[in-house]
């Protein structure tokens, strides 16, 4: 029986190791904030401008604690009102679009390619003209609200139907409508 007990202690103390080592790769595998390092990288910034020649301020990047001094580099040209930053090694950055002095709100970005105009995030061109696929929806549910009562506030409309009553024919009475007939 102590032998039992001895085996047993072993096998716990195996498990209680390889939890905390399973849990001490995992924590080494992100940083603070709980982002994954080494996932994904590289973060490319488009920004629509038609105000000047914006450049890009950005601090506290991931996995890197990168900075630059402000207003920061001037962002590349593309044409038509479009600049372009890449950022290739970062994961996660937070930044701010100088134009003329004037800078945007503060914005923060995960990796991927991602456009911004007029105020809004877009992860696909926005002047790009989206194709939609033709679907079959008759297997799609569709919701369709009919509301079948209202407040009765004459009840002197409530008519089956009009010409019934013109050539006085019987009619059934309406809801809520009294049983007798004049």
């Amino acid at each position: 029986m102590a032998h039992m007990k001895k085996i047993l202690a072993l096998l716990l103390a195996a498990c209680v190791f390889c939890t905390v080592g399973i849990f001490a790769a995992t924590a080494a595998e992100t940083d603070d904030a709980g982002e994954e390092v080494g996932a994904d990288v590289g973060i490319t910034v488009h920004y629509i401008c038609e105000d000047g020649k914006p450049s890009i301020y950005y601090w506290n990047s991931l996995p890197q604690n990168k900075e630059t001094s402000y207003p920061g580099p001037a962002m590349i040209d593309e044409g038509n009102n479009y600049y372009k930053y890449t950022f290739s090694t970062e994961s996660k950055i937070n930044f701010l679009f100088v134009v003329d002095g004037k800078q945007s709100e503060e914005l923060t970005r995960n990796a991927g390619e991602w456009w911004y105009k007029n105020s809004r995030w877009y992860d696909h061109d926005p002047d790009d003209i989206v194709t939609w696929d033709r679907t079959d929806l008759r297997e799609d549910s569709i919701y369709f609200v009919i509301t079948t009562r209202f407040y009765d506030g004459d009840k002197g409309n409530n008519v089956h139907c009009w010409d019934d009553q013109k050539a006085n024919n019987s009619t059934p009475t309406p809801p809520g409508e009294a049983t007798s007939r004049v």
